[in-house]
């Protein structure tokens, strides 16, 4: 399948299970279309490599993958002579069955990843990953595969494919590449989705408390005394900055509804206070203007 349009690659790899960006999208568009290898950068993890599958599902050809390593040579990576058969071609000929001169030609290589990429009459998705592990004499090599699609083999000569591979590098920056790679190729960079402040500490305590049964009970433990704390709070009432309000302050000094009641003696002619009483019901307050007992005064029945 061809797709004609960056939406239409779009929709065609989330049929595939993989949810490209707009900015992906795009470069894997265009590399289609220029017949551009594509450099795909990025942390482990974050769908590199599932890309190069995706399109390879998507336009329903073969994945050819070259995983590079430190002390990646041609033998591994573009060919290696069968060195089995030639000595059985070797012994042939010293029977004169056949001829000694046939000892180095293509029925006797062994084709690596590179070389079965660019001699496919199909059409193939070549993934060459992790391409900053490989030292920098097979970056070089590289470079020069992907800048003309054809390789030189001297018993043999250039071999040239019949139609380009959709080529896709991918890399983990664990060392700086070559610009001439990103020149010949069309760059994007993959990141990962940074995980909101909240689910971040929470992953982070929960790697504290550990994944085994104790930790388990520690989360719920702690989920429960979240779920009091928040009930005690939400009853208890609160003033505006803090502390307790004003019907709460009320009911510790006597309960709701209190007030004071400033009793004024008439017989001096001078005001002064001489008592409090609650207004509330069945209690009992003098009326006003009615003289208060003195201290050593009794009441006769």
């Amino acid at each position: 399948m061809a797709a004609s349009t960056i939406e239409e690659l779009q929709a065609a790899l989330l049929d595939e299970s993989y949810l490209a960006d707009r900015g992906l999208a795009t470069v894997l568009f265009l590399a289609l279309k220029l017949e551009k290898p594509v450099l795909l950068e990025g942390e482990a993890g974050v769908g590199k490599t599932e890309a190069a599958k995706a399109i390879a599902r998507v336009l329903g050809t073969r994945l050819i993958r070259l995983q590079c390593y430190e002390g990646l040579d041609v033998a591994h990576a573009v060919y290696e002579w069968n060195y089995s058969r030639q000595l059985l071609h070797i012994r042939a000929a010293q029977e004169g069955a056949v001829a000694e001169e046939e000892l180095f030609g293509p029925e006797f290589l062994i084709r690596r990843p590179l070389l079965e990429a660019i001699e496919s009459a199909e059409p193939v998705v070549l993934l060459i990953d992790e391409v900053d592990r490989a030292d920098d004499e097979f970056e070089a090599f590289l470079l020069e595969v992907l800048s003309d699609f054809q390789i030189t083999v001297p018993e043999i000569g250039t071999i040239r494919g019949e139609r380009r591979p959709v080529v896709v590098l991918t890399s983990n920056r664990t060392r700086e590449l070559h610009d001439a790679h990103k020149r010949r190729a069309l760059y994007h960079w993959i990141g990962a989705s940074a995980p909101r402040p909240r689910e971040a500490a929470g992953s982070r305590r929960d790697d504290r408390l550990g994944a085994g049964p104790r930790g388990a009970r520690l989360r719920r433990a702690r989920a429960r005394r979240g779920r009091v704390d928040a009930r005690l709070g939400a009853e208890a009432p609160r003033g505006p900055v803090g502390r307790p309000g004003r019907r709460a302050r009320r009911a510790g000094r006597g309960g709701a509804g209190c007030k004071p009641l400033i009793r004024m003696r008439r017989s001096s002619g001078t005001s002064s206070p001489s008592g409090a009483s609650c207004g509330r019901p069945g209690s009992r307050s003098a009326p006003a203007g009615s003289p208060m007992p003195s201290a050593g005064s009794t009441t006769s029945t």
